[in-house]
């Protein structure tokens, strides 16, 4: 018998290379990303899975959050200087890494429970309890779920960040640019700031556009995911 983790592989890959791969369709993608494909089956198909990912999207609304202080704190070296902006950062660092071991747990286990409650009508708890209790009588299938699990988020979480490298190096050079322009004496001209700072948000929205586009290829891959290694453990 396939263990949960490959048979869910299995089952995500295949369901999703069926519903947005053949063939693909870009336009329903951007449609799809933007909210704009109401009554299309494939939509209604993805809208199904949203119990199965709840949890992912829970933790990536709390990732953006996180995200913003950093990028607000090169811009308070204006305010602080460099020592003060260096502290900001090391703080900063620290309550990312502990938050994110804190996590990890609730990275991988969260969409299972939803799932677990949204099948069988339980509340966040019963389920909790049921999750639970599966780690607990099969330690190997788990630790193979939430593997696979903290893998695709790792890539997801690494495909983000790239794009999103763009426009935070347009960020520093600015920064970098005003710094050195006021150390010379001279006044940074309005032309110079708004021009620096349109790139920067221009950067930001094509990221987040991207994003967006990647989210819909990954939000089934997360629901089909998460719908079999559900079946697999309440049968467990």
């Amino acid at each position: 018998m396939d263990s949960i983790l490959s048979a869910s592989v299995r089952y995500g890959s295949m369901r999703t290379r069926e519903l947005l791969f053949r063939p693909v369709d870009l336009a329903f993608w951007i449609k799809s990303a933007l909210h704009l494909s109401a009554g299309d089956p494939r939509q209604a198909e993805i809208a199904r899975l949203k119990p199965y990912y709840r949890g992912t999207r829970l933790l990536a609304a709390a990732a953006l959050v996180l995200i913003l202080p950093a990028l607000i704190i090169p811009f308070m070296e204006l305010f602080f200087g460099l020592s003060g902006a260096i502290i900001a950062l090391v703080v900063y660092c620290i309550l990312v890494l502990l938050l994110g071991f804190a996590g990890l747990f609730l990275e991988a286990s969260l969409d299972a429970i939803f799932g677990i409650a949204h099948e069988a009508g339980y509340g966040f708890t019963r389920a909790a309890r049921e999750f639970i209790g599966f780690v607990r009588g099969h330690p190997g299938e788990a630790v193979g779920y939430m593997g696979g699990k903290l893998l695709v988020d790792m890539g997801a979480m690494t495909a983000v960040s790239l794009f999103f490298l763009p426009a935070l190096a347009a960020m520093i050079l600015v920064l970098s640019s005003v710094l050195h322009t006021l150390e010379a004496g001279m006044a940074v001209t309005r032309m110079t700031a708004l021009g620096g700072l349109g790139l920067v948000v221009l950067l930001s929205v094509a990221a987040v556009l991207a994003t967006m586009l990647i989210l819909v290829p990954l939000s089934a891959f997360y629901g089909y995911y998460t719908e079999e290694a559900v079946r697999r453990i309440r049968k467990a």
